[in-house]
């Protein structure tokens, strides 16, 4: 168990014990006890304060430490990017946990893939709107990933679980989903520069860019989900993105609401996105690329 979370578990039942016996106790004797209770209520850590307590293989490590430390701060900071690009406010930044851990041990009996994500968020306890944030510790030693920008997008997948149903949740396309991800986080062109690993794709990043009427959605499509959120944004600012969010967060369906506030049909918006994806792929042609 998270040893932070579990101290406050039991400054929680130390409470509830102590106000048991207070029933039978005289005022004097309750006197004294509320004073006991007031110091455990201001020793006992809150959760969304805490450095993540990390026990894994880089924990001696003073530039990992480092990190460990921020990210108190970034998780502050990245609730502030979710409100202020997407107008969306978790109702309660307690209950979102932020968890460093080894994707592999120290010394693993055998050598093999790691095939889950980098980062990720989970929903623990639905009704209690309790959502975990997982940063995997090797690749944030590699430095290939920016800690801000990842706690950034799975920020937003945190805030929008605890505001919708988990069957809501899972309703909605995967591109969606990310795509808010990788729009509030900044993360467009990282994740199109991802995509178009070669002077030929970026000579011609059409076939890429199929539009989300075609093909699968994986990884490699997530620049072309945060273009198309940046095509709504470009579209109608703010307010009108804000509004879409309000709306879906609400359960409602995302063609209706494309309809309502942008007007335009489900496979209209493809169409319109995936040229300015193309559009914002060609923009980012690397300088020294002929």
């Amino acid at each position: 168990m998270h040893a932070t979370r579990g101290a406050a578990d039991a400054g929680r039942v130390f409470v509830l014990v102590c106000v048991g016996a207070a029933m039978t106790m005289p005022r004097i004797m309750i006197r004294n006890l509320m004073r006991v209770l007031v110091a455990v209520a201001v020793l006992t850590p809150a959760w969304s304060a805490q450095t993540p307590v990390y026990k894994g293989k880089y924990a001696k490590d003073p530039a990992f430490v480092k990190i460990l430390k921020s990210l108190p701060e970034r998780k502050t900071a990245a609730i502030s990017v979710v409100k202020r690009k997407l107008g969306l406010s978790t109702p309660s930044a307690a209950t979102i946990e932020i968890v460093v851990q080894d994707a592999i041990e120290e010394k693993p009996l055998k050598l093999a893939m790691f095939t889950a994500a980098p980062f990720q968020t989970e929903t623990i306890v639905p009704v209690e709107k309790r959502v975990r944030i997982v940063l995997h510790a090797e690749f944030l030693v590699s430095m290939r990933y920016a800690l801000a920008t990842e706690v950034n997008h799975e920020m937003v997948h945190a805030v929008m679980r605890q505001l919708m149903t988990e069957e809501a949740y899972k309703k909605l396309p995967k591109w969606f989903i990310e795509g808010v991800a990788v729009f509030a986080a900044g993360q467009i062109e990282d994740k199109l520069l991802h995509s178009l690993m070669s002077a030929r794709a970026f000579d011609d990043p059409g076939p890429l860019i199929m539009g989300f009427d075609q093909g699968k959605f994986a990884l490699e499509r997530y620049g072309e989900a945060g273009a198309a959120i940046e095509f709504l944004w470009q579209a109608k600012g703010d307010a009108a993105l804000h509004s879409l969010m309000a709306e879906i967060v609400r359960g409602r369906e995302l063609d209706t609401v494309l309809r309502e506030i942008y007007g335009l049909e489900l496979l209209d918006f493809y169409t319109r996105a995936r040229a300015a994806t193309a559009q914002h792929a060609n923009n980012i042609k690397p300088l020294h690329w002929n």
